[in-house]
């Protein structure tokens, strides 16, 4: 079972998402016309990332495994990619919802990811 069936997230519930956020079409153009250059520079963006997360012990210990931060780094950097990608279809919802019950599983807290976007 998708995560968009256990939640209840039809076309109809993603619409009203997109509209309480006010994400337009034209947020999703202007987000596409950065695609290149994102792609461009995705991977120093999340190297400056895991580094920042690896001089914190709260979130250092998230990753003790290097095989884990390897395949969270590729992950983390496709997610980057996907938000510049401009679409907000059934499939970009199911890896949010995927994204977020990853963080559930772990435990990680809210304010270590959240607190992430400032940076």
């Amino acid at each position: 079972m998708s995560l968009l069936d256990t939640f209840d997230m039809n076309e109809e519930e993603q619409s009203k998402r997109l509209e309480f956020l006010e994400i337009t079409d034209e947020d999703r153009k202007r987000l596409h016309s950065v695609h290149d250059l994102v792609i461009e520079h995705a991977d120093s963006v999340i190297e400056k990332l895991y580094n920042h997360l690896m001089e914190h012990e709260q979130t250092r210990s998230f990753f003790a495994d290097p095989e884990v931060l390897r395949r969270v780094k590729k992950h983390q950097r496709q997610y980057f990619l996907e938000l510049t990608e401009g679409k907000v279809d059934s499939e970009y919802f199911e890896n949010r919802f995927r994204v977020g019950d990853t963080h559930q599983r772990i435990e990680l807290l809210p304010q270590w990811y959240l607190g992430l976007y400032s940076l």
